[in-house]
């Protein structure tokens, strides 16, 4: 091909659709290439579960940009939101489960039902973390160059704790009820790492539909997000292609230059974005060591180590998980206590699939029943910590393991399955204490020329945001302004 765009971005996962939204609203010709048979990454929608539109990953949002919504007008162009907050119930044996709602003292009043202690440490951690959260979105909302001046001297303090303690130190030093402890530490990547309390800081910085800390279920599930943005990418003029492989980047003078096809096919631009990993992109897609000797070492050393899948059942009846009294639309986790995911990270280690499954199960039919056809419903189950190898039978004996597991809590839930899918399982980035606390700018630069990511790789925590799509297209038109490519 003879045509240059000023943009090419690499694989269409949320991020990268809105970087491309934004650089073509900018003026900039752009390409935008995705291996799949459809766009969105984990949002994507797939059919394979007896005709239902599913998600392939995720069912629901808890991080996407304010900004965004507001400045694409999704709101406008019909995002819907079918549920604004998602309580979190950890599956106990017994029956004896943990709700904890948006509400604070609501959870405090289920929590006393424990510990009478916990309930009175829980408001208190709440309103602390909740507080320093909005002090500090400045630093994760926008780019910012340095952080945020704290004026309260107990944020200062807290914000000190967290930058050197592991989420699993913060909640045993605070809380005594194992189960308190793993609801709260369940969406935490690397719980025992320094550092890694400030996950659960930069969580409580979030916002969905207005509120702070909230889960969210997009009417028509996350595909129906995907769906619309890349309505509004072709309304911008952005020239998508889906089954295109990049299997690699091209150089002139240690700049990025372009991208070569699975085909062998060539195509240039003066910008490249991708919105795979930092891994995927600087070490799969580069010639040998070009993102310099010391980068190279560190990504390799830090390659991923465990990966998530996700097993989709299509029921022919409610699954009635916990019991009348437990909030259908919530989030259930299944982690018995911290130690569970010590366990599971031995696992990983050892290359198996954990004694006990880390899994995370959500009914999307309860929140928008239009996901299903009538009379079905769908059951959602994300499992983590799987190791990388498996064996070749992994699908159905992780099926089986995740049904297992589920059982005790869903009555009768094993003669309800009328069907089976097992997503492909997708790799779990290694925890990065120095990510939390860099700038945007320094997670979506590289260091080659004119190649910047814009997915959930460079964001603080791997989410599905779009803010750092929006923030990389920002630079990316900066530096196509000043004229850098030439």
């Amino acid at each position: 091909m003879n045509e240059r765009y000023d943009a090419i971005v690499i694989g269409c996962d949320i991020g990268g659709l809105v970087a491309s939204i934004y650089l073509a609203k900018a003026g900039r010709k752009v390409l935008l290439l995705e291996a799949q048979d459809t766009l969105g990454g984990s949002c994507r929608a797939g059919t394979r579960l007896a005709g239902v539109h599913a998600s392939v990953g995720v069912q629901f949002l808890q991080a996407l940009d304010p900004r965004v919504v507001k400045e694409l007008d999704l709101n406008g162009r019909g995002l819907k939101f079918a549920l604004r907050d998602m309580p979190i119930v950890n599956l106990r044996q017994g029956g004896a489960h943990l709700v904890l709602s948006g509400d604070a003292h609501a959870a405090a009043r289920t929590i006393a039902a424990r510990s009478p202690a916990d309930a009175k440490a829980y408001k208190q951690y709440r309103s602390d973390m909740w507080a320093l959260a909005r002090a500090m979105r400045p630093w994760w909302w926008e780019n910012a160059v340095s952080l945020p001046r704290l004026n309260d001297a107990s944020d200062r303090r807290l914000l000190a704790q967290l930058e050197a303690t592991s989420a699993a130190a913060l909640l045993n030093g605070i809380f005594e009820t194992d189960a308190l402890k793993a609801t709260l530490a369940f969406d935490i990547h690397s719980h025992f790492e320094p550092g890694s309390a400030l996950e659960l800081l930069w969580r409580a910085s979030q916002e969905m539909c207005g509120l702070q800390g909230a889960i969210a279920v997009p009417k028509g599930g996350p595909a129906a997000l995907t769906e619309l943005l890349a309505v509004m990418a072709q309304e911008a003029g952005v020239e998508a292609r889906i089954h295109t492989r990049v299997v690699r980047i091209l150089l002139a003078d240690g700049i990025a230059a372009g991208v070569e096809l699975e085909t062998g096919e060539t195509i240039f631009a003066h910008a490249v974005l991708s919105s795979l990993s930092r891994h995927a992109t600087l070490l799969d897609l580069l010639p040998t060591a070009a993102a310099g000797f010391d980068e190279t070492f560190v990504l390799d050393r830090s390659r991923p180590q465990s990966r998530e899948a996700t097993v989709l059942l299509l029921l022919n009846a409610p699954p009635n998980i916990g019991g009348r009294d437990v909030p259908a639309n919530a989030r259930f986790v299944i982690a018995d206590r911290l130690e569970t995911f010590a366990a599971g990270e031995a696992a990983i280690r050892d290359g198996r699939l954990p004694d006990e499954l880390l899994l995370v199960a959500v009914v999307p039919t309860s929140a928008d029943p239009s996901l299903a056809p009538p009379g079905q419903y769908i059951l959602s189950v994300r499992v983590r910590g799987l190791p990388l190898a498996s064996p070749l039978n992994l699908s159905a004996k992780l099926a089986q393991r995740v049904v297992e597991a589920l059982e005790p809590h869903c009555v009768r839930l094993r003669e309800r399955i009328v069907g089976v899918d097992v997503r492909p399982a997708t790799e779990i980035g290694t925890f990065s204490n120095s990510s939390l606390l860099s700038s945007y700018a320094a997670r979506i630069n590289t260091s080659v020329k004119g190649l910047f990511l814009c997915g959930a790789a460079a964001e603080p925590v791997d989410a599905i945001s779009g803010r750092a799509g929006r923030i990389a297209a920002n630079i990316v038109d900066g530096w196509l302004a000043r004229g850098k490519c030439a």
